[in-house]
């Protein structure tokens, strides 16, 4: 017998004990009858869950919080600016807690902020200084949060 011919339809080959050694043909018998129902499951809580989003006003250099209601669990978030200058995101992530989006801004240090002109960068490469340029932010934190009703 040679394991890698085609078995019939009616026929499974199991190879035992390796390559060269014989084969056992095993017949595979009619489908049986199909089994009782099973028991009927618990029934579901019949939980509900809803989604909202939650905004906080960030206008200062610093951390905002946007938080969910009570009970709510933050599942992404985010944040606009209407103005970002001289300051740069540092963070964007949940709240330690996970009930709240956290966005971190801080003040860019680079010399000539995100927000410059053309004569501050003139500034920058002849050798002036340029720092302290002002630091503008006014946005808003967005949370996406998850209740179960």
């Amino acid at each position: 017998m040679n394991p890698l011919t085609k078995c019939r339809k009616t026929e499974e080959r199991v190879l035992i004990g390796g390559g060269s050694q014989g084969t056992t043909t095993i017949q595979q018998g009619k489908r049986g009858p199909e089994g009782p129902q099973g028991p009927k499951g618990d029934p579901g809580s019949g939980a509900t869950y809803t989604t909202y989003t939650k905004t906080a006003s960030l206008g200062s250099l610093g951390p905002a919080t946007a938080s969910c209601h009570f009970g709510g669990v933050a599942t992404g978030g985010g944040f606009s600016f209407a103005v970002l200058k001289n300051a740069v995101v540092m963070g964007s992530a949940p709240s330690g807690n996970g009930t709240g989006w956290t966005v971190s801004v801080a003040k860019d240090d680079n010399g000539i902020g995100n927000n410059s002109s053309t004569q501050d960068a003139d500034q920058k490469t002849s050798g002036v200084s340029g720092g302290n340029h002002g630091t503008s932010v006014s946005g808003t934190v967005y949370v996406v949060c998850m209740k179960k009703q």
